[in-house]
């Protein structure tokens, strides 16, 4: 039997490789929707299982366009989700042709004993399409939006919680360490899971404001009757890439101090790409104006994801800056470029510059000039050590042209 797996997260993969050796005589593997739809098109599995969540094209549009194509119709299709195991979720994958639907995580006996059931009772003759759904766009998107928006706000409202939790714990920990002589995070291990936690709490404050601004222009745009197919989509896919971030963000801080991470060379453009991808929302409301000048592929070694969290840092830090200061039209100046063979990020604004008194104390940790409940003062302190400690490059900061300018080089 030739199986396909569709999952973007490779140990989900490796697991459903190890349950399925002696099931499978050929097994296939592809990481999202798109690629599943490409491998199934050219390899005809005779079964594909595939998960819910995964970016670019999820489970659920993947189904629909297996049940769409006359010579893949008939392929058993079975979902093996941990995300997307709710009543609505089980009764849309059904609704569109689907087969089974499991819930992750499985033992290797039970997920095998389910899978012989299924296979046992298909009619492999039996064309499987979906109900109505299949065909009319309309109503597809309207039940799959409404699943995706549900799923959303109880995200929004688990991941505000938690990030209740974690600024409570670190305002504990900072008046403890003050006690304690002042000493650093970085001292001890009590000090590291501080930085980790008070990172965490600074990383995910402005994604959340993003995906509050999301859903909160869906919900206009519906009421005014303006919410389109290709509207709904692009800011779902909006969303989604920000909840993936912030997954990942909790892996990149909990592996900060390790010393064993590999460096990978990765794209300069791409890395500040996405980050203002993640800020749109926000910077579009306050009425922030980007100016972006990049020629050639810029390129480093490092860690990009702790890089991109760099640049949320600074272009958050000059957002905040913006709007204290009520600055008629603000604006961000951003150049990527090659300078002496190593490359450069230069982030501008136009709202003032950073008092000469202020200056040398930015990258201080704790150093704050708003209120405890707009700022840890750890998130340029961070930075620094990452850029300098953690990629042996260089983060200076300055004033030109009537604004603060923030420099990076690796």
């Amino acid at each position: 039997m030739k199986i396909l797996i569709v999952d973007d997260n490779a140990d989900d993969r490796n697991i459903l490789r190890h349950y399925l050796a002696h099931v499978a005589s050929v097994l296939l593997e592809a990481v999202n929707g798109a690629e599943g739809l490409t491998m199934a098109g050219s390899e005809r599995p005779d079964l594909i299982i595939s998960d819910a969540l995964m970016p670019n094209v999820d489970g659920f549009e993947f189904l629909r366009e297996i049940r769409r194509s006359t010579e893949l119709c008939h392929t058993p299709f079975i979902f093996y989700s941990a995300v997307y195991t709710g009543s609505k979720e089980q009764e849309l994958a059904l609704s569109l042709g689907a087969d089974a639907f499991m819930v992750k995580p499985l033992e290797a006996e039970e997920f095998l004993s389910q899978l012989r059931n299924l296979l046992a009772s298909l009619d492999r003759t039996q064309k499987r399409p979906g109900n109505e759904l299949l065909e009319e766009d309309e109503k597809f998107l309207r039940k799959y939006s409404q699943i995706v928006a549900a799923r959303l706000e109880e995200k929004v409202v688990e991941l505000e919680t938690l990030q209740q939790t974690l600024e409570a714990r670190v305002v504990e920990l900072v008046a403890e360490q003050r006690r304690k002589d002042q000493i650093l995070l970085q001292q001890n291990r009590l000090a590291a899971l501080g930085e980790m936690i008070n990172n965490i709490a600074h990383q995910w404050r402005n994604p959340l404001n993003n995906i509050a601004l999301i859903i909160q222009n869906l919900r206009m745009d519906f009421d005014a009757g303006t919410l389109t197919p290709k509207g709904l989509h692009d800011d779902i896919d909006k969303a989604m890439k920000v909840i993936l971030y912030m997954s990942q963000t909790i892996n990149d801080f909990s592996n900060f101090f390790r010393e064993d991470k590999k460096k990978d060379e990765f794209s300069i453009n791409k890395a500040v790409e996405r980050v203002l991808e993640m800020v749109a929302a926000t910077l579009k409301c306050h009425k922030i104006e980007v100016e972006i000048k990049n020629g050639d592929e810029v390129t480093a070694i490092g860690y990009p994801n702790e890089y991109a969290q760099v640049l949320l840092n600074i272009i958050s830090n000059a957002r905040e800056t913006c709007i204290e200061r009520r600055v008629a039209a603000p604006c961000l100046f951003i150049r990527i470029f090659w300078e002496n063979e190593r490359s450069v990020v230069s982030i501008r604004d136009n709202c003032g510059g950073i008092p000469d008194d202020i200056l040398p104390r930015i990258f201080d940790p704790y150093f704050t000039t708003r209120g405890p409940e707009r700022g840890t003062g750890i998130g340029l302190y961070m930075a620094k050590v990452i850029i300098e400690q953690n990629m042996g490059g260089s983060l200076t900061a300055g004033n030109i042209d009537h604004g603060a300018e923030f420099r990076i080089v690796l």
